[in-house]
C-alpha cells in the first residue's frame, strides 16, 4: 500500500472518527447543519436521517443517535451530496422512548437536533440480547434483508491488520437468508483498520464479514453497497473474506480492484447448496451424496463469472469414516455439466474444511478419488503424497498399476506434474516445440512450457524430456511455474541460501529460483546443504508437491 496515500487516508479518516465530541460542539469553525429530519422504521430497524449543508468545506458531517437515557446508540458519517445528505442507518429493534439525531460539520461548528419517538417496539429493547431460538418468521412475499446485530472487531497480526464485522441474519422457513452490510458500519471497519495499520506499520489490510444466521441454511445473499465497493477499491484492501455457515470466499487484492473498476452497482455475493437433481449422470456418480455448491457475484444487473484475479474458497465437509482425506477432492462442473477435478484442492483435518482456489464461479461438488498403487505400501514416508497427487489426477503413475516411487525422475515428468499441479492445461495444436517435443503424453506440456516462458530448454532448442533432472533444474522450473502462476512466496520465513554449505554448488541461471524458494520455505535443504546437482526420485517429486499445495 502506498504510504504517502495511506498517511492522507488515515489522517482524514482518524480525523472523522476520534475527534472528540466537544470539539465538534464548541468550536468556532465549521459549518452549518440545516433541514435536519430523523424517522425510524420500526419493521426494518433502520433510522432514516436527512439534512443540508452550508459552509461545510469538505462536505462530511457527523451523526450521532442518543438513547432516551443520554448515552450513545450510534455515531458515524455522511457525505453531502449538492449541499443535501440523506443516510439510512440500522440500529435494530428500540426500545419505547424519545431518541434525538445529533448532526454537525465533522470539522467544527455547532449541533443541530431533531428527534424521532418509538411508540411500540418489533422486538426486544435495544439493551437486551436477542433470543436466536424463537420461532422461524413466516416467509414474506420478498425475502427481508437482515441489517441487525452488526459487531465491529479490528486484530493485528505481525504481519497484516485483520477487521472484522459480524453480521447476523434472518433465516426463512425456505432456508434462506439475506443480508445487507450497513455502508457507514462497513466503512468503519475500513477506516478502523487503516488506523490500526498505520500506528502498527504493517501494510497488509484483511477486511472479514462474518456472517451468522438464525436457523439452517439453504442459500445466503451477502449484499454490500457500491458506495462500499468503491472504498474497498480506494482504501487498497489486501483481501475480503466472507465467512458464512455454507462456506466461506475470499477476494484477493486483484479480484476487488476488477470488481471495484466494474461494478455497476451493489455486489451480491451469494453461496447456496445446489440442486443435486440437476447435476449430469456423470458428476451424480462421482459426488454421490457428497455436498454441491452454487457460488454466483452479481454487480447491479451483471453477472460476474471469471475473474482476473483468484478465490480462495473453504468448504465444510465431514469425511465418512472410512474415506482417506487425501482422497477428497473437489470438482468443477462445467457448462456442458461435465465434472472437472480442481487439483488445488486439499482438506484441512484440523479445520474440517476443503480448500481451493479459482478465477471462476459456478457450481463445484465434493467427490472421493481414491487411487492405490502396487508398489505403494500404505506405511511409506511417500504414501500419502502419491494418494494426494494421484486423487487429482496429477499423476497417473507409470505401468502395471505402479508408480515407481524409488525410480529417478526426469525433467519430462518433472514439468508435466508440476504443470498439472497449477492447472496449466497442455497445448493442444503446438506450433513452435522444442524439437524433441515428439509426440507422446508430454508433447503438449512442453509446448505450453515454453510458450509461457516456464523452460527455455538446454540449448539447440532441446529440452531432453528423458534426462534424469538435477535438483537445480526442478527448482528452477519450479520457480519459473509457480511465477507464472503468481504463486511464488511472498511472505519471509528468515531463512538464507547463504546459510547451506553448498550454495557455491549452484549454477548462476539456478541461482535465483533457489534463493526466492529458500527464503520462502519450499526449500529446506537437508542437513544444511541443498545439493543443487543431485537427483530426485518420483517418491520425492510427489511430497515435494505436496508439501507446497498444502501450505
Amino acid at each position: 500500500m502506498n504510504k504517502i496515500y495511506r498517511f492522507v487516508v488515515v489522517t482524514i479518516l482518524l480525523t472523522m472518527i476520534l475527534l472528540p465530541i466537544s470539539n465538534i460542539g464548541q468550536a468556532a469553525i465549521g459549518g452549518t447543519v440545516t433541514e435536519l429530519t430523523a424517522s425510524y422504521n420500526n419493521s426494518t430497524g433502520t433510522v432514516k436521517v436527512t439534512g443540508a449543508g452550508e459552509g461545510i468545506a469538505k462536505e462530511i458531517i457527523v451523526i450521532e443517535i442518543l438513547k432516551p437515557n443520554g448515552d450513545l446508540l450510534y455515531f458515524g458519517t455522511a457525505s453531502l451530496d449538492n449541499g443535501s445528505f440523506e443516510s439510512s442507518i440500522t440500529v435494530g429493534a428500540l426500545a419505547v422512548g424519545t431518541y434525538k439525531v445529533r448532526s454537525a460539520d465533522y470539522t467544527g461548528g455547532s449541533y443541530n437536533v431533531a428527534q424521532f419517538s418509538v411508540a411500540s417496539t418489533g422486538g426486544p429493547p435495544i439493551d437486551e440480547e436477542v433470543d436466536d431460538s424463537r420461532p422461524t418468521p413466516s416467509k414474506p412475499e420478498t425475502p427481508k434483508q437482515s441489517e441487525q446485530k452488526t459487531e465491529l472487531q479490528v486484530e493485528t497480526e505481525p504481519s497484516k491488520v485483520t477487521a472484522t464485522i459480524k453480521a447476523t441474519g434472518v433465516t426463512d422457513r425456505d432456508g434462506q437468508t439475506i443480508i445487507n452490510i450497513p455502508t457507514d458500519n462497513m466503512n468503519k471497519v475500513i477506516a478502523d483498520a487503516l488506523v490500526k495499520a498505520e500506528e502498527s506499520g504493517i501494510n497488509k489490510v484483511d477486511i472479514k464479514i462474518a456472517v451468522e444466521t438464525t436457523g439452517d441454511n439453504k442459500s445466503l445473499e451477502i449484499i454490500l453497497p457500491k458506495e462500499v465497493i468503491r472504498n474497498i477499491k480506494e482504501s487498497r484492501i489486501d483481501s475480503l473474506t466472507i465467512d458464512t455457515p455454507i462456506g466461506s470466499i475470499l477476494f484477493d487484492e486483484k479480484t476487488l480492484k476488477e470488481i471495484g473498476d466494474t461494478s455497476e452497482g451493489d455486489l451480491v455475493i451469494c453461496i447456496a447448496y445446489s440442486d443435486k437433481d440437476k447435476l449430469s449422470s456423470e458428476a451424480k456418480e462421482l459426488v454421490e451424496d457428497r455436498p454441491a455448491f452454487d457460488f454466483s457475484v452479481m454487480s447491479g444487473e451483471k453477472q460476474i463469472s471469471k475473474f482476473n484475479g483468484k478465490l480462495t474458497v473453504r468448504i465444510p465437509y465431514s469425511p465418512k469414516p472410512m474415506e482417506n482425506v487425501e482422497a477428497i477432492v473437489v470438482y468443477y462442473i462445467n457448462p456442458q455439466g461435465k465434472p472437472e477435478i480442481v487439483r488445488n484442492c486439499m482438506y484441512n483435518e484440523n479445520t474440517g474444511q476443503i480448500t481451493f482456489k479459482t478465477n471462476h464461479f459456478s457450481t463445484f461438488a465434493i467427490g472421493y478419488n481414491s487411487i492405490s498403487f502396487d508398489d505403494v505400501q500404505e506405511d511409506a514416508w511417500y504414501s500419502k503424497a502419491v494418494s494426494f497427487i494421484a486423487a487429482r489426477n496429477i499423476t497417473a503413475g507409470t505401468s502395471d498399476n505402479n508408480y515407481t516411487p524409488m525410480g529417478k525422475l526426469n525433467r519430462a515428468q518433472f514439468i508435466v506434474m508440476v504443470m498439472r499441479a497449477y492447472g496449466i492445461q497442455p497445448d493442444t495444436y503446438p506450433v513452435d516445440n522444442f524439437a524433441d517435443g515428439g509426440n507422446t503424453y508430454y508433447t503438449g506440456y512442453l509446448s505450453a512450457a515454453k510458450r509461457l516462458n516456464i523452460s527455455q530448454g538446454v540449448g539447440n532448442n532441446l529440452f531432453l524430456p528423458d534426462k534424469e533432472i538435477t535438483r537445480q533444474e526442478m527448482f528452477a522450473l519450479l520457480y519459473n511455474t509457480l511465477k507464472t502462476m503468481e504463486e511464488l512466496p511472498t511472505e519471509a520465513t528468515g531463512k538464507r541460501i547463504e546459510d547451506f554449505f553448498d550454495v557455491n554448488l549452484i549454477e548462476s541461471w539456478a541461482k535465483e529460483a533457489m534463493k526466492a524458494l529458500v527464503e520462502g520455505g519450499i526449500i529446506s535443504g537437508s542437513n544444511g546443504r541443498l545439493e543443487p546437482k543431485s537427483t530426485s526420485t518420483r517418491g520425492e517429486m510427489a511430497q515435494l508437491i505436496y508439501n507446497i499445495l498444502k501450505k
